[in-house]
């Protein structure tokens, strides 16, 4: 699916029983390295965490995000193309939450949804491995992978993600439905 400075080989899977899953490998070694979406955003942030670059490394996670929430879109595009695109970007946002491996629940609102997470998948995966330094640069390229995907398949959707990483509990994340100046909705070839 995707390989990114060469750490990790990134694999996207629709189960039927799980939905959506991302995770990543290491491209020498057995599945035993399979690292979740969490895991690998903090991977690359240690990656970009250069003393003195913070400008540089925030621009690369950024950078980083955006291009796997491209691809990501692409990919539900191939393989999804008969649902629309507010149910692509419903599931491929879903689909990063279930990547995560962090329970969440969706709440209908009258203008779209609400993802409530019992907790900052982020910050679980960063305690036990130290990289605590590094969520700010995950979180970075964590919200720059959502509001990319939300806006490559629907532009009539717009994705409110939290500004610091994991300081609200619990986490929330609001998708709403826009429309775009004169009333069109967005196209479902997109």
């Amino acid at each position: 699916f995707y390989e990114a400075i060469g750490l990790r080989v990134i694999y996207v899977q629709d189960d039927p029983q799980g939905g959506i899953r991302i995770w990543g490998e290491s491209p020498e070694e057995d599945t035993s390295t399979a690292a979740n979406l969490s895991q690998m955003l903090l991977e690359c942030a240690l990656s970009c965490d250069v003393p003195g670059a913070q400008e540089w490394a925030f621009e690369q996670m950024g950078a980083f995000g955006k291009h796997l929430g491209k691809a990501l879109a692409d990919w539900l595009r191939e393989t999804m193309p008969s649902i629309t695109a507010e149910q692509r970007a419903i599931r491929g946002l879903e689909g990063i939450l279930n990547s995560m491996d962090i329970p969440f629940a969706v709440e209908r609102t009258a203008d779209g949804w609400r993802y409530v997470l019992d907790h900052y998948p982020l910050r679980d995966a960063a305690e036990p491995t130290g990289l605590r330094g590094e969520l700010e640069l995950a979180h970075r390229a964590l919200n720059a992978l959502c509001h990319s995907l939300i806006n490559e398949l629907d532009p009539d959707l717009e994705i409110q993600t939290p500004a610091e990483p994991g300081v609200q509990v619990p986490c929330v994340l609001k998708v709403r439905e826009t429309k775009r100046p004169g009333g069109s909705a967005a196209s479902d070839e997109k």
